[in-house]
């Protein structure tokens, strides 16, 4: 049985994976409180594990934290994945691959091989992340945008006025999509604006491709854009934990 651990910058996930499916998800909120994040996965990780996986994008504290935490539950260090030139099959876009953030890395290749050709991948974390791989596995490369918490907090910050926002979803209806409220206007622009960069990502991929690619949807904020994006688009809650089984294989 191997560990597979996302280490997110908002929050901490993992799943068992015991080289057939993924079991026993977890999630805990690390931002306010890695250290207590840490202890979680720890207390949820069974003995005598063959193995750890690890995409890292929280930083050097965690990784020596995880390294700290799960020596006592498995004989090797973790592996700590990175981006590379090529890996199963992708090929990557960055010219220094080690700028790409892993977690885009790992998400596009369990992307590639879920779909088992092109693909759009959406990470809606605390950034969102968008990125467009080939039916060859030629990843086109991606886009970095702020999440809908982040947009908030810069307009509180370098605004007079506007002051703190608390975020609401998006309307139903699309005369209800104009704020009535600065909470409401910054809500519902800060998700149009995500909505809207997702949509014209798509339709630069479908003209890349010749065809519109299926959207494979990630990351904590996936919910919020799913009912505002028309298309094929598959809601995978999992994809990153999909990616690292993927490459416990490769390290088995």
């Amino acid at each position: 049985m191997k560990l597979l651990v996302d280490a997110g910058n908002s929050r901490l996930k993992w799943a068992l994976w015991d080289g057939r499916r993924l079991s026993s998800p977890g999630r805990c909120p690390s931002r306010s409180d890695p250290a207590g994040a840490v202890r979680a996965l720890v207390s949820a990780a069974p003995e005598q594990l063959e193995g750890v996986v690890v995409a890292n994008v929280a930083g050097a504290w965690m990784a020596d934290a995880l390294r700290r935490g799960l020596a006592r539950t498995c004989a090797h260090p973790p592996v700590f994945l990175a981006p590379t030139g090529t890996a199963l099959g992708v090929r990557c876009a960055y010219a220094n691959p080690g700028r790409l953030g892993v977690d885009r890395w790992v998400a596009v290749i369990a992307a590639f091989h879920h779909v088992s050709g092109a693909a759009l991948v959406v990470d809606a974390g605390t950034a969102v992340t968008i990125d467009a791989v080939a039916a060859d596995g030629r990843h086109l490369g991606g886009l970095i945008l702020a999440g809908r918490e982040l947009m908030a907090r810069a307009l509180h910050r370098d605004t007079t006025g506007i002051g703190r926002t608390h975020l609401h979803a998006l309307p139903g209806e699309a005369e209800a999509a104009f704020g009535q409220s600065t909470d409401d206007a910054v809500s519902f622009g800060a998700a149009w604006a995500l909505v809207g960069a997702v949509e014209r990502a798509w339709a630069a991929a479908a003209q890349a491709f010749g065809e519109r690619p299926p959207l494979l949807l990630t990351g904590g904020g996936a919910p919020e854009l799913l009912p505002y994006l028309g298309g094929t688009v598959e809601h995978r809650p999992q994809l990153l934990l999909e990616g690292l089984a993927l490459f416990a294989g490769e390290h088995a």
